[in-house]
């Protein structure tokens, strides 16, 4: 190690305490506690992590003091040199890690370059290229060209035909980072405070002053550099700012001044998200600058080591930050390890309740409607009656009595507008009318201590209104029609619904009626009234139905999942939606503008594509604050925002503007054995923010006649198996694989 490449390393340490010792007054400090350590425990071989990376395929690679390490999700694999084994990795003592467009990763070490194949799983060494000089950085310009740096020069090499040109250290040229942009351009980064750009047509470099000379003073011997929008350069330094460079006008900004105390110091390490933020790793936590921010001095955020809280930064002092695929933050630290903080952007946003005291509610929300002026309505079963004004923006919704003549009730199950009337059915109370116009209850329809009104249960458990203007009501025992006139409730005669819970009226005017415990039922129209004819289906726990753009005929169930029902032929075809193999309750059903389908169940949110019939699952790690959906909560508004009741209040979300993040996971496999009669595997999927909701199906053909399904990665095991050509074991839906080992492993 020579001796500016020893006093780096030297500079990086002592200006840890320093760095501490900056005023921190005007800094908006933030508290995160959503982080995921991976330390020695975890089989990270070394705690100081110098760089990381995620390569094409997904996995996460991070260079320590002691070993390369490749981490799936769920275990690392740690590479180190071996004696006598020129394709081994080079050195243990990683510096920085880059990836070619080809998937060749460089690895930069303290003995050279060297670079590793994945296809064979090997090294190749260069070291020779720089006499074994430690790599002090490297950019990848395409899978032909390589630029690395060390303390002795600038080195470019062009892997095809061998060819190696050294830029030796001369006069401002002192190269500290290299950065080759998205354009094609390569930046080198002096430590004289330069800014270098290379001109290919005559292989020279051309010059431009980012730092003065007092500003690069001192023990400034460190810098980094990301791209910016607009054609910029943004570019870190130890203790004298952050400035952009514009690569066409050449005019260099301070974005932070040298001498300030609200400026971070000692910065490593710099990144810009993919949501415009920028990250600064520095030896005092990390500090960010928002996108949205209009006075960056003022609105700097500072996120650090929280004493007592586990999930807190490990770590103050950073040395590396990487955004991934998920928008997940990997944040490489200089004694604890990796950091990994998920993605934070809010996919949902829960809109809360408050009562007259101005405390937050938790409420069980069932159904909601929106009324002609744009106002939601809410019932719950533990809280009553809500209205919710979208155009407030406040995200609180307001609750609203439902008391009449004495009576009062919090068990609400389902609402219907009828001009400017709400309609209120209760679990205990039978039915409440209120006038909007007025805000207050005028009508209460009940059968206590007698039925009143022909009404025999109290338990509503829907309300509907047809396209001609008919009420249709649901309860516990039975369907009724509203009769408008004489101000009564008639039963619909015919096959007994029993527990109806849904009625649903499709395009060509059939009303569709789902019940629990009776299956599914439809309407025919009589002179004054309705015929219930019950239909024929595979199961009875019928919880709603839906028609989709395509017209396409939804059934949905308690216990046994999604269902296309063919009209014609009477019979259901299932489809999907389920967690760990197990089937489960469809709440509600909704399409958006996109022809997505959206299904609440208790157990996630699904978006199912009805073209490939692909499908995602949101919970809990999507910001929603529970699994758990309710029966019917579910409204689309015009402007297509989706409103969504869970057990633990409303949600809601614009499906055009969730993020979109991979769906179907290439599976590799790993830590293969086998002997003559059985074999094992382990599964892994590089998806890092909720490995454990992904689900796995998997079948050996020639063996297994149906899927075997498993939540979590699994560990495929065949003991016992005859002899005999066996195809390979298939892997997550919609996802593949190339198994030929294992198929060779198998033949016998």
């Amino acid at each position: 190690m020579n001796k500016i490449y020893q006093l780096l390393w030297v500079v990086m340490f002592l200006c840890q305490n320093a760095a501490i010792c900056q005023e921190q007054s005007s800094i908006f400090n933030k508290t995160i506690d959503n982080f995921k350590h991976l330390e020695l425990e975890q089989g990270l071989s070394n705690l100081r992590v110098t760089s990381c990376i995620q390569d094409k395929r997904g996995f996460m690679w991070f260079g320590t003091r002691l070993g390369l390490n490749c981490y799936n999700g769920l275990k690392f694999r740690t590479y180190y040199p071996i004696p006598d084994d020129e394709s081994s990795l080079l050195n243990s003592e990683i510096s920085v890690i880059r990836e070619a467009l080809d998937g060749t990763i460089w690895i930069g070490t303290a003995k050279g370059l060297c670079s590793y194949d994945y296809k064979s799983e090997t090294f190749t060494r260069y070291n020779h290229l720089n006499k074994s000089v430690g790599i002090l950085d490297i950019a990848v310009e395409d899978s032909s060209v390589v630029w690395f740096n060390t303390g002795e020069g600038l080195y470019r090499y062009q892997i095809s035909n061998k060819k190696v040109s050294k830029y030796p250290l001369e006069g401002d040229f002192r190269p500290s980072r290299i950065l080759y942009t998205t354009s094609g351009i390569c930046y080198v980064m002096s430590l004289s405070g330069d800014l270098f750009q290379y001109q290919p047509q005559t292989d020279t470099f051309s010059k431009y002053k980012i730092f003065n000379a007092d500003e690069v003073s001192g023990v400034s011997l460190h810098f980094d550099m990301t791209e910016l929008p607009n054609d910029e350069v943004l570019i870190t330094s130890s203790f004298s700012g952050v400035k952009t460079y514009n690569v066409r006008t050449h005019e260099v900004s301070t974005l932070l001044p040298k001498n300030n105390s609200q400026v971070p110091s000692y910065i490593h390490a710099v990144l810009r998200r993919k949501n415009g933020d920028i990250w600064f790793g520095t030896e005092n936590g990390i500090y960010i600058i928002e996108s949205k921010a209009t006075n960056h001095l003022a609105e700097i955020i500072n996120i650090r080591k929280e004493d007592g809280n586990s999930r807190s930064l490990s770590d103050n002092a950073i040395y590396a930050l990487y955004e991934d695929i998920e928008y997940g933050v990997w944040i490489g630290t200089f004694s604890r390890g990796v950091n990994y903080l998920p993605s934070i952007i809010p996919d949902f946003k829960k809109i809360i309740a408050v009562n007259s005291k101005g405390d937050e509610m938790t409420n069980v929300i069932r159904e909601l409607i929106s009324d002609s002026k744009g106002n939601i309505w809410i019932c719950s079963e533990d809280a009553g009656l809500f209205k919710y004004s979208p155009d407030a923006d406040d995200g609180i919704m307001h609750p609203v009595p439902v008391t009449f003549e004495g009576r009062a009730t919090n068990n609400i199950l389902t609402l219907l507008i009828d001009d400017d009337k709400l309609w209120i059915g209760t679990f205990d109370e039978g039915i409440y009318i209120y006038d909007m116009t007025i805000n207050r209850i005028v009508r209460h329809f009940h059968n206590l201590p007698t039925p009143q009104n022909r009404i025999t249960s109290n338990a509503i458990l829907h309300l509907f209104k047809s396209s001609n203007g008919d009420i249709l009501v649901g309860t516990m025992v039975g369907l009724y029609l509203y009769d408008r006139d004489k101000n009564i409730f008639n039963v619909i005669e015919g096959d007994k619904t029993g527990f109806t819970n849904y009625i649903y009226q499709t395009r060509d005017d059939t009303i569709w009626v789902a019940t629990l415990n009776q299956g599914l039922f439809k309407l025919k129209k009589l002179d004054n009234s309705y015929l219930a004819i019950k239909e024929k289906t595979t199961w009875d726990d019928v919880t709603t139905v839906f028609e989709d753009s395509k017209g396409n005929f939804w059934i949905g169930t308690n216990t046994h999942g999604l269902f296309l029902y063919n009209r014609r032929l009477k019979s259901m075809e299932q489809k999907g939606i389920n967690v760990n193999g197990n089937n489960i309750a469809v709440c509600k059903i909704l399409e958006d503008i996109n022809t997505n389908l959206w299904i609440s169940t208790s157990n996630g949110l699904f978006c199912y594509n009805l073209q490939t019939g692909e499908e995602i699952r949101y919970g809990v790690h999507n910001s929603i604050p529970t699994d758990q959906f309710n029966i019917n909560a579910g409204y689309l508004m015009k402007n297509g925002e989706i409103y969504l009741g869970t057990f633990k209040g409303l949600v809601t979300f614009e499906p055009t503007k969730l993020q979109k993040l991979k769906k179907s996971f290439k599976v590799y496999f790993s830590d293969f054995i086998s002997d003559e009669s059985s074999f094992s595997v382990n599964c892994a999927v590089p998806h890092y923010s909720s490995i454990q909701e992904l689900w796995y199906r998997y079948k050996l053909e020639g063996l297994n006649k149906d899927w075997i399904v498993v939540q979590g990665a699994p560990n495929i095991k065949y003991n016992n198996l005859t002899p005999g050509s066996y195809e390979r074991p298939m892997p997550v839906r919609g996802s593949t694989l190339s198994s030929q080992h294992i198929l060779d492993a198998l033949r016998p």
